[in-house]
């Protein structure tokens, strides 16, 4: 199990299309937020299309009963920014958080998510 926090780069390559893509998802990740003490959900990715963040959690200790909680578009940022969310995952048991592409290949899509006890 990972302690508080939790960081890990991006590394599930370049979205493409219309395709979803998993940022994170702690059931298949192997980490449980309340026994961690974690609260918060935060992702700092750069990017050069547009794409959607979709956010889920779930009671289960698995990768089952998801319930989307948030959903919100990430348009193209300019030169030299990046695209930040955040997210409060107090109480929850797992999360998840999906990027659907918005239908132009991305050539740059790179950054950090991160759990943590703050809120």
């Amino acid at each position: 199990m990972p302690s508080s926090p939790y960081v890990k780069t991006y590394s599930g390559g370049l979205p493409t299309g219309s395709g979803t893509f998993s940022l994170i998802n702690t059931a298949t990740e192997g980490i449980d937020i309340v026994a961690e003490g974690m609260r918060q959900l935060e992702i700092d990715i750069s990017h050069d299309e547009n794409f959607t963040l979709k956010a889920y959690w779930s009671v289960s200790s698995d990768d089952t009963g998801w319930v989307q909680f948030d959903e919100r578009p990430a348009p193209a940022p300019g030169a030299g920014s990046t695209t930040y969310g955040q997210w409060l995952v107090a109480g929850k048991r797992q999360v998840k958080l999906e990027a659907v592409n918005g239908g132009t290949d991305q050539t740059t899509f790179e950054g950090t998510i991160s759990l943590d006890s703050r809120s």
